[in-house]
This record gives C-alpha cells, structure tokens and sequence, in this order.
C-alpha cells in the first residue's frame, strides 16, 4: 500500500492545531497515511490573532501605547496580537492627571503604570485616570493696614485645576521682638476649578497692642495653606512673608 506524507501550512495570522483522520503524526505538522483504501483526512487550524481591547477610564487624561506596537490608545485602542505573544501595555498621565491603576486583565498590576500581559486569549483592559487639584496663593499686597478689628485679608486662594480643598492654613505674627500664633479665616469647603478663598488673618491683641504702641511697627507674617484632592496632588505654598502695618 502507498503510503503518503501530509504537511500542513498554515497561513499568515493562523497556527496549524491538529489532524484528524487517520494520519499518524511525524512532525510538529506533519503526518503519514497509508493508502490501503480511501481515507478521509483533516488539517486543523485557528487564527493566531488574539484582540486586545483597552479603554481609558475616570475624569482625567492620559494615554496607553503597547510593545510591541499596536495600541497607541488615544487614537488606536483596540489591536490584534499574535497567540501566546506577551505584550506589556504602558500608561501615562497627561495634563494635570495622575495614573489610578489598571482594571480587567491588568488588575493584578495595580498602579504600578506597566503591565504585562501574555496573548493566550482575547482580553479587555483598562486603565484610569483622575484630575488633579492644583491650587495657588494670590497675595494682595506686600504690605497690610491691621484695622481695629485686627483681621487683615492678605490674600486669596484660587482653584486653578480639579476640585481643591484648603487643608491647612497656618500664621504667625511677629510684632516687637515677639512671635505670636495668630487665626486665619478661609473657608474649609470644597471648590471648584476657577473659583476662590479669600484668606484672612486676626491679629491677636497682645500683637496688635504693640503695633499700636509703636509709630512706625512692621510685623512679618508667614501664611502656610495647602490645596489638595486625597490621594493625587498637593500644592504647597509656604514661607512666604508679608509685612503687616498698622
């Protein structure tokens, strides 16, 4: 009887999976039958490709790119891989955003901002991002008059970026040789990109009692407030000194 060798070749973006029939395997894709009557033979194959889907998630931005090239997502976020290829997915902040983490396929990952991921089947990523708060201290001048109510509004704070927050607002004031810890009145709410916090400062009595007793008394003012979202940014102004007259 003849006997007769069988070599499957599978094409682009495919794999040669198995035989079926009666064909006795040689090779990795290779097979012998005899041909001692009709035979029915089969060459088994499957595409190669596995899709990888990845989608940007929270209420800020940023970007995904792939190695080897193939999501760039932006533009491009979905993209085929061959089988079994390890594809390790990348993600940056952009803007005024920080990195979350990795949800789907790359949650094991974390927020670490890399993730590595091997191609033995289809598989759903995404990764997210958060707006950040950025916030700044305005001042209205380098020189204040203390009035007879003692409180001085010195300045403001602006919410540049995100939703912001005055965490700490601290001041001392020195008059006469002393140091004295004074109350500062802004308020503690949230807000909003744009809007803003006047900030205020009460000079205690035993400070303003020795500006009055001085004709030309200068005092320093050293204000600290910080603007924070937990969790992304802090902005710190501090150390920054403004005289105070009466």
């Amino acid at each position: 009887a003849l006997t007769v060798t069988l070599t499957a070749t599978p094409q682009a973006a495919s794999v040669f999976v198995s035989w079926g029939g009666p064909c006795i395997p040689t090779g990795p894709n290779t097979c012998e039958v005899t041909l001692d009557e009709a035979r029915f033979v089969t060459a088994n194959f499957q595409d190669a490709s596995r899709t990888l889907t990845v989608s940007r998630g929270g209420n800020g931005e940023g970007q995904v790119t792939s190695i080897p090239a193939g999501i760039d997502c932006g533009s491009q976020c979905i993209a085929p891989f061959e089988d079994d290829a390890t594809v390790t997915l990348t993600a940056e902040a952009l803007g005024n955003s920080t990195f979350d983490g990795w949800s789907g396929a790359c949650a094991a990952t974390g927020n670490a901002p890399t993730c590595t991921l091997t191609m033995d089947a289809s598989k759903t990523v995404t990764a997210s991002f958060t707006q950040t708060a950025r916030a700044q201290i305005k001042w209205d001048g380098d020189s204040f008059k203390v009035p007879r109510n003692r409180t001085v509004k010195v300045g403001k704070v602006t919410c540049l970026n995100g939703n912001c927050k005055v965490a700490q607002a601290t001041a001392r004031v020195k008059a006469g040789g002393r140091a004295y810890r004074a109350k500062v009145q802004v308020n503690r709410d949230t807000f909003t990109t744009g809007q803003k916090r006047a900030v205020k400062v009460v000079v205690p009595k035993a400070a303003y009692k020795r500006l009055r007793g001085s004709k030309s008394g200068r005092v320093s003012l050293v204000l600290r407030a910080e603007a924070s979202l937990p969790g992304s940014f802090t902005e710190t102004n501090k150390n920054l000194r403004n005289g105070l007259r009466r």
